[in-house]
């Protein structure tokens, strides 16, 4: 959010009917849900634990497009499940942070110079700052995900998930981006279960931190493409794809 960006006060819940609706700075109590098409949130706070009927802060519907959120806080108050959820959005200079899982992407979902930390551990919880189970058309570039929460030095599940695929994964892009924390950083879902679902998912010129438990990546074999530019950010030495190597290198492993 924008350094001077006066706000204004609201309450409750929103639900978004009206396509190119523009919500601009709102300091908001509440969750947004959008039914409409090319709806834009910017300069705003979100603050929003989900509930019963709006689980998560910002969620748009299946079927509707064009949804962006530029230079706003999504804050989860240490209950939300997801702050973002849904396709057909993209996201830019956000600033994610008390929820469960950070984002959930799906088809058509970009998010950029944008900072996910600060995760909420509840029960049984299997924290993400970023997560997928399919899709086509996902960017996730020039952003700083932080699984790794130092305020509780835990180091949760993963900066980027690609969890059991529900549907094919194709043209994902994760570039430029700072990663750090969890059992494995990245989990990029190749294997016999999933890497036959997977086509042009590709990882380049990523930074690592050490935060990690037993690797900083696994499951980045073939189908994925793994370039060699992926390093370590204290030493700038390449990170390789094999995973027993590369948990004697992670700062948490037990």
């Amino acid at each position: 959010m924008p350094v001077g960006v006066a706000l204004r006060s609201m309450e409750g819940d929103v639900y978004v009917k009206t396509d190119g609706t523009v919500i601009q700075g709102v300091d908001l109590r509440g969750c947004i849900v959008v039914r409409a098409d090319d709806v834009v949130i910017r300069d705003s706070r979100i603050r929003c634990g989900g509930g019963p009927t709006t689980p998560f802060p910002i969620r748009i519907i299946d079927g509707f497009t064009g949804l962006r959120i530029e230079d706003t806080e999504i804050d989860g108050l240490g209950r939300a499940r997801v702050a973002v959820l849904g396709s057909n959005w993209s996201a830019r200079r956000i600033d994610v942070h008390s929820a469960v899982d950070g984002l959930r992407m799906a088809s058509n979902t970009s998010v950029e110079d944008s900072y996910i930390h600060d995760l909420s551990r509840l029960p049984e919880s299997h924290n993400d700052t970023v997560q997928t189970i399919g899709g086509s058309g996902i960017r996730i570039v020039g952003n700083t995900l932080l699984a790794y929460n130092q305020r509780t030095d835990d180091p949760m599940n993963g900066a980027i998930q690609t969890g059991r695929l529900h549907s094919p994964l194709v043209g994902m892009l994760v570039e430029g981006n700072y990663l750090d924390g969890g059992s494995y950083t990245v989990r990029g879902g190749s294997g016999p279960r999933d890497g036959p679902l997977i086509t042009d998912y590709v990882f380049r010129d990523n930074v690592f931190g050490r935060n990690c438990m037993y690797g900083p990546v696994q499951g980045v074999d073939p189908p994925v493409t793994w370039e060699p530019n992926n390093v370590w950010a204290d030493t700038g030495v390449v990170i390789g794809t094999d995973s027993r190597a590369n948990k004697l290198r992670c700062a948490q492993t037990p």
